[in-house]
This record gives C-alpha cells, sequence and structure tokens, in this order.
C-alpha cells in the first residue's frame, strides 16, 4: 500500500491514482478529469490498461 502525499489515503500498489483528490503519483499532480455536461462527451481510460472505457449512463 502506498500513501497519498495529498490526502494521506491509501492507495493500493497497482494504482498510480488517488481517488479522493484524482492526485496522480507518477506525474506528483492534480490530474484535471474532463467533465462535460453531455454524457456521450465523456472520456477516461481504464487506469490499469489505459484503453478507452465507454460511459454506459448507469
Amino acid at each position: 500500500m502506498k500513501n497519498c502525499p495529498n490526502c494521506s489515503a491509501e492507495i493500493l500498489d497497482n494504482f498510480d491514482v488517488c481517488w479522493n483528490y484524482n492526485f496522480s503519483l507518477s506525474e506528483n499532480k492534480i490530474i484535471e478529469i474532463k467533465n462535460s455536461q453531455e454524457k456521450e462527451a465523456r472520456e477516461i481510460d481504464c487506469l490499469r490498461c489505459k484503453i478507452p472505457m465507454v460511459y454506459t449512463g448507469l
């Protein structure tokens, strides 16, 4: 387990981002996540395998 330097939350070893504040351990900064009002415009990649994920609206 790792700890987030921003909020001290525990992070699993296979993750590089703190879910509390989107703090990236590899980039050492808070990551801006695209947040759009349109559900179809949401884009995010899988944190483990970097494959683009598709928003299903659920």
